[in-house]
């Protein structure tokens, strides 16, 4: 998948210091699930990789083309959200990336691909209500609240857009 400023390729094993570094930044772990140990964050990694050989997409490293820098990771997979397993847009930027922009080009590139590529007629996202920034890039592109789920003890907003 690729963005005006980001070219980007399945996340593999040597990815693994970039995703520890951001997964685990005390700015970066509240919003998707807390602090991982590297063995599951190898596991999740691995899920990763099984996802592209099943649906030849999922999630992926984004790289600015013109550094080559890893700066985020995301794209489209299956996943199950609180509404259960549907077609999700997700997106992890690097802390020191913030506020480029990145996020709202993964989102738009991901759309594109569901439903130009893929032929889908809806697509979800999922974010913790108290992650605006967040909350700000789904609006942006288009996405708009379904619902909100307590999930685990906090409130879980699910964004859709379709066709």
């Amino acid at each position: 998948m690729e963005t005006a400023s980001l070219a980007g390729r399945p996340v593999i094993a040597d990815d693994l210091p970039f995703v520890s570094r951001v997964w685990n930044d005390e700015r970066v772990a509240p919003t998707i699930g807390g602090v991982r140990a590297e063995q599951q964050l190898r596991d999740r990694m691995e899920q990763w990789t099984r996802h592209w050989n099943e649906h030849d997409f999922g999630t992926t490293l984004f790289q600015e083309r013109t550094t080559r820098q890893p700066v985020a990771w995301g794209g489209l997979q299956h996943s199950t959200i609180g509404i259960g397993t549907c077609l999700t847009v997700g997106y992890v930027v690097a802390p020191e990336f913030w506020r480029r922009g990145y996020a709202t080009e993964i989102v738009n590139a991901s759309a594109a691909l569901a439903f130009d590529v893929l032929g889908a007629s809806q697509l979800y996202a999922s974010v913790a209500a108290t992650n605006a920034a967040s909350r700000r890039v789904l609006e942006k592109a288009g996405l708009s609240v379904y619902s909100e789920i307590d999930h685990e003890g906090h409130i879980e907003v699910i964004y859709v857009i379709a066709r």
